[in-house]
């Protein structure tokens, strides 16, 4: 009898149907958190305006009408009026800090500018002050950056990753 340090279990197996299927749950699994962005409706821009200055003034400190725009009205919006944070750090967990990441996070804040009429690059608000413009990725640097995220999402899909 062969020992069984000498045995050979090579049985032919494959993964490609397990991966296959894994991947499929992720890509539905992604489809589902992109479509759950929740923006709340303002009844309008004051509405918006008010919200931030009650959210960000320091007692005594109250920002007025002129500074409370910007990055301020996007960080308002973000924080109170969507799920963003949440769709965001659900998608990071499945899919990490891929291009695909970037390509959701890209898509979502340019669903939240546009739904707000903010006036806010969609970019500074996905890559912020620490990503720089130096290091914001080409396939961004697009007329209709909602459209081409949105279009690069969908082919992730496509492809299944």
């Amino acid at each position: 009898m062969e020992p069984i340090h000498q045995r050979s279990y090579s049985k032919p197996f494959s993964s490609a149907p397990f991966l296959e299927q894994k991947r499929g749950a992720v890509v539905e699994e992604l489809g589902r958190l992109i479509a759950s962005l929740r923006i709340e409706p303002i009844p309008d821009r004051r509405a918006l305006v008010e919200g931030a200055r009650q959210r960000f003034s320091e007692p005594g400190q109250g920002y007025s009408g002129y500074e409370v725009k910007g990055r301020v009205l996007w960080s308002y919006a973000r924080h109170c009026l969507t799920n963003y944070d949440q769709v965001r750090a659900a998608v990071k967990a499945r899919v990490g800090e891929s291009e695909l990441y970037e390509n959701v996070k890209v898509y979502l804040c340019c669903r939240i500018v546009r739904e707000y009429g903010l006036d806010v690059d969609p970019l500074y608000a996905a890559f912020g002050d620490n990503g720089g413009y130096g290091r914001i990725p080409d396939r961004f640097l697009v007329d209709n950056l909602e459209a081409a995220a949105a279009q690069m999402i969908f082919q992730a899909f496509q492809q299944g990753q």
